[in-house]
């Protein structure tokens, strides 16, 4: 399993160095070992951290067995947490200071191969005031072992302070009054506890319920009735292992929605909403303070409120209409998309550099001479214009040019796949970790059901005593209370004989006021019948006013639907008339015929040289960014007329594989660019 784990971790790195090669790749391997019997320690979490920060964590397997890979940035000092229900936390200082970050960085450096972690029960130190500051190891590069090293020293004086904290708590002798009491007090904060962990297991917070479980396990222990400590530990264990089961059940639910809804998420802003309404179903209501919870929900709110500012943007940029509008929207999404650029897409921030750069030629035609001169006026006006290079001028075989960018985009992909590679590959080692935990929790979970098990038997054998001592009691009382009972009956039968005696004289009297009672109670049963017929006559009135209320606010809305049919009408045959408009002026400017003019402009090429009259010249220019690859290719075509009048046609390609075209700096039309970019209409034969 190990090899496993290293295999993927090694192909994560070769994967993922492309993207950062400023973090050190290294790993820590070893066992975890309970300090009292040796034992090995299965389900411990190893976590790294530099300072606050987390970088990595790991599991010791079943076998004690953990191995821990990261990426770390250049420190000196990290952190090294090891942490274990029922165990001390340990807290390990590694210290680097003298491993050469600029040399190593491209190695994968194993520091420690055989570190034996040991740690201390819980149990075993009921006494200890523990303190995250306190580190009880530390660990040092050794450069010429080029290993980490323990300091023994440091190690035996850390075990010197975990005795001297340990020391036991002098007692002196409580009386039977005082004992009582300290149970009393225990018994009323374990009822506390037990309250607030049933109410977080109705609100379905079933680890702060565990958590209060294990508080009141660990107060039980302070109780001196060993009967009532046993009890109330096997009614404890029971609800504690109903609790881990639930618990269990929940985090494979729990982790299959998050997988779902990370899934819709990777779908783009299509899937934000499912993704959200699976964040909002069982067990995730519980689960909302979870850091991959927040993680997502982060995400999916920064891109809804990117795209809806996009939206709003291109809103603007359609319109045609707030051209400057438009662009001041853009640049605030363009703001927007930068301060999230880990979760936006590239191909967002080169549309909305296009958009921009489109909508500032609308409005300044100059604008992109100023920005990627594309023509220069020369120093003299009789050397005429200069059109410089937008790029690389490309010699050979056209199609060569293009193989150049499609190369460029193949490695984009190959670089997203070996990202996507590497992020599964994550995945799948915190899911092993994941797993290896809960098989540990489970395993505990056996272990202690276990030994509630054997708790529970020798209470049983305990009360199965009892029980026959109670039984002989319970005969002899028996007995006695059969004579008492013998007595109490003859006393019994006088004290009826008067009693009958008494009833036959008051019998009268009874019926008398019997009689009396019964017309009382029917005139008051006469008087309510009344009222009830008043009250139905009240509702039967109340109902008839408001079902023709019902039938005035029915007709009420059946009028405003007519009206809204017939404003949707309107708005139809408007929509319907200006898409008529629309396709008429479309089809004027496929009609339209564009007229050269004759005033030579006295073209020249970047050297300097005028471009031939009555001639389609045609040039390909390759633009490379910071890295060499190609990214965009641009096909120039200038035609001049027999007069030296010439236009400049430009169609650019960009690494997505999308073309757009121009005509002396101006956006045309692809249909503009086929019928004029040859010159077929001007030049003559």
């Amino acid at each position: 399993m190990i090899r496993k784990i290293l295999f993927f971790f090694l192909l994560s790195l070769s994967f993922t160095r492309f993207y950062s090669q400023k973090d050190l790749s290294i790993s820590l391997q070893g066992k975890v070992h309970n300090k009292d019997n040796k034992e090995n320690i299965f389900g411990a979490t190893l976590y790294l951290m530099d300072k606050d920060v987390f970088i990595s964590k790991s599991v010791s397997l079943s076998n004690g067995t953990f191995l821990l890979t990261a990426k770390i940035p250049r420190s000196d000092i990290y952190d090294l947490i090891v942490s274990k229900n029922g165990f001390i936390l340990k807290k390990i200082l590694i210290d680097l200071s003298s491993l050469d970050f600029e040399r190593e960085y491209q190695n994968n450096i194993p520091l420690k191969k055989e570190m034996n972690i040991n740690l201390y029960s819980q149990s075993l130190y009921p006494n200890i005031n523990y303190s995250d500051s306190f580190y009880s190891e530390k660990y040092k590069w050794n450069i010429e072992v080029r290993q980490l090293i323990s300091d023994e020293n440091y190690l035996i004086q850390a075990e010197e302070k975990l005795k001297l904290s340990n020391k036991p708590i002098a007692k002196g002798i409580i009386d039977s009054a005082a004992i009582k009491i300290q149970d009393e007090t225990i018994i009323s904060n374990l009822t506390d506890i037990l309250k607030q962990a049933k109410s977080y297991s109705n609100e379905k917070n079933l680890k702060l319920s565990i958590e209060k479980y294990n508080e009141a396990e660990l107060l039980l222990v302070k109780l001196s009735n060993t009967n009532s400590k046993n009890r109330y530990l096997s009614e404890l264990g029971t609800e504690k292992i109903k609790m881990l089961e639930r618990k269990n059940s929940e985090d494979q639910v729990f982790k299959i929605q998050l997988l779902k809804a990370t899934e819709n998420y990777n779908l783009g802003r299509k899937g934000y909403a499912k993704a959200k309404i699976i964040l909002m179903t069982d067990p995730m209501q519980s689960r909302v303070n979870e850091p991959e919870v927040i993680a997502l929900k982060d995400k999916i709110s920064k891109m809804e409120a990117y795209f809806v500012m996009k939206d709003a943007a291109y809103r603007l940029v359609n319109s045609k209409k707030k051209n400057a509008e438009a662009i001041i929207s853009l640049q605030k999404t363009q703001e927007i998309a930068f301060l999230n650029k880990k979760i936006v897409s590239l191909n967002e921030f080169s549309q909305l550099e296009k958009s921009i750069d489109s909508l500032q030629l609308v409005i300044n035609p100059k604008f992109i001479i100023e920005k990627t001169p594309i023509a220069i006026p020369a120093s003299t006006q009789n050397q005429g214009t200069i059109l410089l290079a937008p790029g690389e001028i490309h010699i050979g075989k056209d199609s060569d040019a293009y193989l150049d960018i499609i190369k460029n985009i193949e490695n984009e992909k190959n670089a997203s796949i070996y990202k996507m590679a590497a992020n599964k590959n994550d995945l799948d080692y915190e899911l092993h970790l994941k797993n290896t935990l809960q098989s540990s929790i489970n395993q505990d979970a056996q272990l202690e059901i276990i030994k509630k098990n054997n708790m529970i038997d020798s209470i049983a054998a305990v009360e199965k005593k009892l029980s026959v001592d109670r039984k002989y009691q319970m005969q002899e009382q028996i007995a006695t209370l059969n004579h008492d009972i013998n007595e109490r009956n003859l006393s019994v039968i006088a004290q009826n004989e008067l009693i009958i005696t008494e009833i036959s004289e008051n019998k009268n009297q009874l019926d008398i006021t019997q009689i009396k009672q019964n017309d009382q109670n029917s005139e008051l049963l006469e008087k309510q019948m009344d009222a009830v017929q008043i009250s139905k006559d009240h509702i039967l009135i109340i109902e008839q006013e408001r079902h023709e209320s019902e039938e005035d606010r029915f007709t009420e809305q059946q009028q405003t639907i007519n009206n809204l049919d017939y404003s949707r009408y309107q708005k139809d045959s408007i929509s319907k008339a200006n898409i008529e408009f629309r396709l008429s002026k479309i089809q004027k400017m496929k009609d339209y015929q564009k007229y050269y003019e004759t005033t030579p402009n006295y073209l020249k090429n970047e050297a300097g040289i005028l471009f031939e009259k009555n001639k389609m010249t045609e040039a390909i220019y390759k633009i490379k960014n910071s890295e060499g690859f190609v990214t965009t290719i641009v096909l120039r075509r200038v035609v001049v007329d027999e007069n030296g009048y010439g236009v400049v046609y430009e169609q650019t390609t960009n690494e997505n594989g999308k073309s757009f075209f121009t005509q002396n700096g101006q956006r045309i039309t692809e249909t503009i660019w086929f019928n004029q970019s040859t010159g077929i209409n001007v030049i003559k034969k």
